[in-house]
């Protein structure tokens, strides 16, 4: 055939491909998928509107397919889409119909301010493969619309400001909307049934458990043992088991956890591992039956009491992470993730709900082993496997390098004061190091700046004239959140 005709005819057949996948008001790039509405919504604490805000995608059908979700906002106002303005790259998406997917994203300025704009422009895509730059999208390829501007206030019935906030509780950013009464529970990860409900305020560890839960009877026909048709009385008796009092804090959750498997009958062991790295929250989220995320929130803008929130976990890449919140409406949310520097890194989140730091300090992984029968029993020269039921943390070695806190006091003049001493060791010698020292009835700590000793350890003290429980959060500049710890003077 000449050479000519050949070319002619390749080339007609990529015209046709590219049409098809890129052409105007097909599916094969998402546009069909995508409902015409979407929202941007940013979150205000007290005053100030935080530093991330949610891109909202809402999606006309179901698709089995897997999509990567692309985002432009139009922060100038000047009706093109640039670099810039590429907010959202490629960002696992599920594409479940009127199941929204929220993405968080960095907040320009120009739209943190009150006389922000009630709508901004952007263009929303969907593509197979993951995108190297902006101008691989033309205005055809996505669903340019007009984003309403939504701003959540974050106040008291959110929990943060309930005294006895401290990073080892887990009380979140709760509130009070009952998102499975909306309707049957989506497809999710791992499973046919991950769920979304929500709670009350400071529900967070037990609506996540709840979530696992509900997801894990589905996966293993077990649902005949979770009350389902009373989610209101199932997150009491989770709360009840985890011995809630505004919040839950990770060694009761560890508790209630196993009693309430034990309770079940169910065969599933919970691994614990304390400062995941991104690959390990990967790996657990892509081989695990339910995953929760506890994490810690420190070092607030506007003077909040440190805290922690717990989420359940969905899927993840090595940029994000992508997860159901009980402070959200139903919904898949999926924030940006990057690994802190320094001797104990942790991998932070870009959350919107929270004007500081957020950090993942544990991940909570639950496997369910099925007894072994006739045909899938040992030889007897099987290496046996080893038991990962409340492992913690990553080997032994990194352990010993952690950095602990450690508290206690002393009555220096009765009646008088008294004294709180921290010491934190594990540090490299002439790190900055500060601790901030509240009692529970307070919101503002006193913070205290040191540099470890030439052992690695620093010393604080704090003179104190009241009785009561005091919490202790430790940070430094190239550590970030570093730990914490409580003491009751009496």
């Amino acid at each position: 055939m000449n050479k000519t005709i050949v070319g002619a005819i390749a080339a007609a057949i990529l015209i046709v491909i590219g049409f098809y996948f890129f052409g105007p008001g097909t599916s094969k790039n998402g546009v069909g998928i995508l409902a015409e509405r979407s929202s941007l919504i940013r979150y205000q604490i007290d005053n100030d509107v935080t530093d991330y805000a949610f891109l909202t995608y809402n999606f006309k059908k179901d698709s089995g397919s897997e999509w990567l979700a692309q985002g432009f906002v139009d922060v100038n106002g000047d009706g093109a889409f640039t670099e810039d303005e590429w907010v959202i790259k490629n960002a696992p998406a599920r594409v479940i119909k009127d199941f929204p997917n929220r993405f968080s994203f960095i907040l320009p300025e120009q739209l943190k301010t009150a006389d922000a704009p009630r709508t901004v422009r952007a263009m929303l895509a969907l593509s197979t493969v993951a995108v190297e730059s902006a101008d691989a999208f033309s205005k055809e390829s996505g669903r340019t619309l007009d984003a309403t501007v939504e701003t959540a206030l974050i106040d008291d019935e959110f929990g943060i400001n309930v005294p006895g906030a401290s990073p080892d509780l887990k009380r979140g950013v709760g509130v009070v909307h009952y998102a499975y009464a909306d309707g049957p529970a989506h497809t999710g990860v791992n499973a046919d049934n991950l769920p979304d409900l929500a709670g009350g305020p400071m529900d967070c560890f037990a609506i996540a458990t709840a979530n696992n839960l509900i997801n894990m009877a589905s996966q293993h026909g077990r649902s005949g043992d979770i009350p389902t048709g009373d989610i209101p009385n199932l997150l009491e008796s989770i709360k009840s088991a985890m011995d809630w009092n505004n919040g839950i804090t990770n060694a009761n959750f560890l508790i209630g956890k196993a009693q309430i498997i034990a309770d079940l009958g169910w065969p599933v062991e919970t691994e614990e591992i304390l400062h995941p790295t991104i690959p390990q929250l990967r790996e657990a989220l892509a081989s695990g039956d339910g995953v929760e995320i506890s994490t810690t929130m420190v070092n607030s803008r506007s003077g909040k009491a440190d805290t922690g929130h717990v989420f359940t976990g969905v899927s993840a890449t090595n940029q994000s992470v992508s997860l159901h919140d009980p402070a959200t409406p139903e919904g898949t949310d999926t924030l940006g993730t990057a690994m802190t520097s320094g001797r104990t890194p942790f991998i932070a989140i870009d959350y919107p709900l929270w004007d500081g730091i957020v950090v993942v300090d544990a991940i909570y992984i639950q496997r369910w082993r099925e007894p072994q029968t006739a045909t899938t029993e040992k030889s007897s020269a099987a290496v046996e496997e080893p038991k990962t039921e409340n492992k913690i943390g990553n080997d032994a070695s990194i352990l010993e390098k952690v950095p602990e806190v450690e508290m206690t006091f002393a009555h220096v003049k009765p009646g008088e004061y008294s004294e709180i001493y921290v010491a934190v060791t594990g540090l490299t010698p002439g790190e900055e190091i500060t601790a901030k020292l509240f009692r529970d009835d307070s919101l503002n700590g006193a913070p205290q700046v040191v540099d470890a000793d030439r052992n690695g350890v620093a010393h604080f003290t704090f003179r104190i004239t009241q009785y009561g429980h005091y919490n202790v959060n430790v940070t430094a500049p190239n550590l970030g959140y570093v730990g914490g710890g409580s003491v009751d003077v009496q």
